[in-house]
């Protein structure tokens, strides 16, 4: 083993800094990259309520599908990658650890671009599967095709966030993240109020920058000497078996935001469906801005947790694998709380804020706004444990949790519900859902700590 390598395994202070400390230390960086995105968010409803009301709000209940559905990508091969380079680095082994690095970044952007080119040619099919109300399919069409071409730029923006965090520069994640949200509330409020550039341009553009720009973050890795993480052209052909295996790590998370994007497009269609159109927008509202910041938080705990639980795998410190899990947990839980007792507390002036004072939406949306966020950090905890069995190669587990909340338990109640309850079945099926995933993943993380203890 060389130096370089010894010194890898042996100093990271993801083997020897105290657990507790380590875990806010990451997961406190994350979530100030992911809160500059969650007040973008925020402020992109204002902007959006206020200059586009409820058309604005339909188009964005179009676009979330496809938002989950990025992210299930993007977040699929960061993980696979970061999680497989962290292990490879916690056993010293810094060229396989850059080896993973490569091939999965050269592979996800040759997959990026294929899948672009796709939903070009099929975007007016697209539009008509997402649920679009016949007299915006025009405009949908035109923003879904403004807002895949940033994709690119997204997906290695994306990996090179988990990257930093494995590099020990979670810093620049956090940085590269808050321009990139300043920068797109700047041209959602310029483009709306100030240039009155047409409806579909604006949201497209917004969103694709929003997450394209993070493609600031791979130019650490492309410049920066102080990283092993290099490209090179003889990575360019693809490893099977190096791709496969970080697709096997990713898969579960790739099927947590599959899953949330077939419930977008059921809830869309059962809106449609129903003639109860201003129902996508009511859902655009809570999921594009309640469920999504809160999720921000799950994923900023996930985030920090993640290379740590991988690191110490592979450097055999399982103590410190099981102590992360509970910490992590725990934290996961309180964060969750606290910010959704935020939107619980001051619904009121948040929905009407975010509708531009059109009563009869936010009377709508605090209705089922209680039950949402009592039931989120109880679901989200199975998305969180979904990641720390990711980290920790346990693929088969990662992937039911994945799919527990929607695809399990929410889609199946949300349709019985629904033919009883009409279009609060809806809600109430997504709610009930949450629960019994929860419900699951104490299950598994008793049986994880179990098996951890006897190793």
């Amino acid at each position: 083993m060389s130096e370089n390598t010894m010194t890898v395994s042996q100093d990271s202070e993801f083997g020897t800094m105290p657990i507790t400390s380590l875990f806010v230390k990451y997961a406190g960086l994350a979530l100030i990259g992911l809160l500059s995105q969650g007040i973008m968010v925020l402020l992109e409803g204002i902007i959006i309520g206020n200059g586009l009301g409820a058309d604005g709000f339909t188009l964005v209940g179009i676009l979330m599908p496809l938002e989950y559905f990025q992210l299930a990508l993007h977040g699929c091969f960061g993980i696979g990658i970061s999680t497989l380079a962290a292990v490879k680095l916690g056993i010293g082994k810094t060229e396989e650890a850059r080896r993973y690095f490569a091939q999965g970044m050269w592979f996800a952007i040759y997959l990026i671009l294929a899948i672009v080119i796709l939903i070009e040619i099929f975007a007016s099919q697209i539009a008509a599967m997402l649920g679009c109300p016949a007299e915006l399919h025009n405009e949908a069409v035109f923003c879904i095709r403004v807002f895949v071409t940033w994709w690119p730029l997204s997906m290695t923006g994306q990996i090179a966030g988990y990257m930093v965090r494995v590099d020990e520069k979670p810093k620049i994640g956090s940085f590269v993240m808050t321009l990139a949200a300043v920068s797109a509330v700047i041209w959602a409020y310029s483009s709306i109020f100030l240039f009155h550039v047409p409806m579909p341009v604006s949201i497209g553009v917004y969103y694709g920058s929003s997450i394209g720009l993070f493609v600031l973050m791979f130019f650490y890795f492309l410049f920066s000497e102080k990283t092993i993480f290099k490209l090179r052209a003889a990575d360019m052909k693809p490893d099977w078996g190096i791709i496969g295996a970080e697709f096997k790590i990713g898969f579960p998370y790739l099927f947590t935001q599959i899953s949330a994007s077939v419930f977008g497009i059921i809830v869309n269609n059962l809106f449609l469906s129903s003639g109860n159109e201003s129902g996508i927008a009511v859902y655009a509202v809570l999921s594009g801005y309640t469920i999504y910041m809160l999720m921000m938080i799950m994923q900023a705990a996930t985030q920090g947790m993640q290379p740590i639980a991988s690191y110490n795998l592979g450097a055999g410190k399982i103590d410190r694998v099981s102590a992360i899990l509970k910490v992590g947990t725990i934290g996961n839980l309180i964060a969750v709380y606290a910010a959704a007792l935020v939107f619980i507390v001051f619904a009121q002036p948040i929905y009407k804020l975010l509708c531009g004072g059109d009563m009869a939406l936010v009377e709508e949306i605090i209705k089922y706004n209680f039950m949402i966020c009592a039931v989120m950090g109880l679901g989200l905890t199975a998305d969180f444990l979904s990641g720390y069995f990711q980290s920790v190669e346990k693929i088969v587990i990662s992937t039911i949790l994945a799919i527990s909340r929607y695809i399990i338990f929410s889609i199946p109640l949300m349709f019985l519900l629904s033919e009883v309850m009409g279009d609060a079945g809806v809600w109430y099926g997504q709610a009930a859902g949450y629960i019994l995933a929860f419900v699951l993943s104490v299950f598994f993380i008793i049986r994880e700590l179990k098996r951890l203890k006897n190793i």
